[in-house]
């Protein structure tokens, strides 16, 4: 029989995975190529496109061959490269942050996006000229017509592809960029709730039945506490945990929170029973 409770042993050997040097250089290899696989995707998508707009621009009689045939292979390549990358990026996060879909410094969308802008800037001034600008050139019947508005915008796409692509990949960063400034304002929170706040027993009211064949559930609980005024108060955490450690109805945890602003429940972390710091309530609480 041990001494050791297991869940708290199971949390400082998470812990100590997630700071493990090693981890953090397979996570950095690992995000690199799934950038590499996302320039010759956008590699790719410059080649499909190149052959849509020599086709759509000159004539049946004219010339159909895109100069950027040979490059249709990254298309597939990084595709499948992307697919598999991302699934071990994901993995490789969750070792490091604790938890699934939180990523350490840049999130996966904003490499995969700025990947694929340079993919496509660095092939569009390869692009296949039309025979002629402005006209759809027959050669063989005489029977030449102007661009329309549509021909026009295939004819531009290296401009407004090019900006549509970048346009993406900055708003992909600067949203990344913002929740990260949430989620560290959010952990300060809980600094100062645990520093200067109160803690309290509660007990889970309602939790769902999880699925037994999951590794991680995400769910939503119902904690009751007592504040130290004597007044009952509920609330519903959004926690994430390995599911052998799920609470359940009964089980009674640990809830931390602000004893200036007992009614704010943004400043209420729920833990497990002997939640000693931090890391425990962050452990938990999908927000924090």
């Amino acid at each position: 029989m041990s001494t050791v409770d297991p869940v708290r042993r199971r949390a400082e050997r998470a812990a100590a995975r997630r700071n493990s040097p090693w981890r953090i250089v397979r996570h950095v290899v690992l995000q690199a190529l799934q950038f590499v696989c996302a320039v010759l995707l956008g590699m790719g998508v410059a080649a499909i496109v190149d052959m849509g707009r020599v086709t759509s621009l000159n004539s049946v009689f004219g010339t159909w061959d895109s100069r950027l045939e040979g490059l249709f292979w990254t298309l597939p390549v990084g595709l499948v490269g992307l697919i598999l990358f991302g699934i071990a990026v994901g993995v490789s996060a969750r070792t490091i942050t604790g938890r699934p879909l939180t990523f350490p410094v840049v999130g996966p969308a904003t490499v995969v996006l700025i990947g694929v802008a340079i993919g496509f800037t660095v092939l569009v001034p390869q692009l296949t000229p039309p025979d002629q600008v402005g006209v759809r050139l027959d050669t063989t019947f005489g029977e030449s017509e102007a661009w329309g508005f549509g021909d026009w915008i295939w004819y531009r796409v290296d401009v407004w592809g090019t900006v549509l692509l970048w346009a993406l990949a900055v708003a992909s960063a600067a949203t990344g960029f913002v929740a990260r400034l949430r989620r560290r304002a959010r952990r300060d929170v809980v600094d100062q709730v645990l520093a200067a706040g109160d803690r309290v027993p509660g007990e889970v009211t309602e939790a769902p039945t999880p699925d037994p064949h999951a590794v991680r559930t995400i769910s939503r609980i119902t904690v009751r506490y007592t504040d130290r005024l004597g007044t009952t108060r509920w609330v519903e955490p959004v926690v994430v945990l390995p599911t052998r450690e799920l609470p359940r109805v009964g089980d009674i945890l640990t809830v931390a929170y602000d004893g200036n602003a007992p009614g704010n429940t943004k400043r209420v972390f729920v833990g497990p029973a002997d939640a000693q710091d931090a890391a425990d309530f962050r452990r938990w609480n999908m927000s924090a």
